[in-house]
């Protein structure tokens, strides 16, 4: 099921009708370029997923990988092949 943007506005539960700066999240994106743990440190949004370390790990893995493959080659490794 698709939700449109009237849709998601009306929702009761503010976990499902995210609000969020835009601009705070282009620089935390940026910097996860070079700190992948940077965007994981977004407790709102991640809870306390940059201390479980098999999970950070591979966060930090596959955007390294999409930063120096592009997206197209990770995703592809992601569905067709990568072990």
């Amino acid at each position: 099921m698709k939700l449109s943007n009237a849709t998601l506005r009306d929702l009761p539960d503010p976990i499902l009708r995210p609000s969020y700066d835009r601009s705070s999240l282009t620089k935390v994106a940026k910097a996860a370029r070079d700190h992948p743990y940077a965007w994981l440190g977004q407790c709102q949004f991640y809870g306390n997923l940059i201390d479980e370390p098999r999970f950070a790990g591979a966060f930090e893995g596959w955007l390294q990988m999409i930063w120096a493959d592009g997206l197209s080659a990770s995703l592809n490794k992601y569905l067709y092949g990568y072990h």
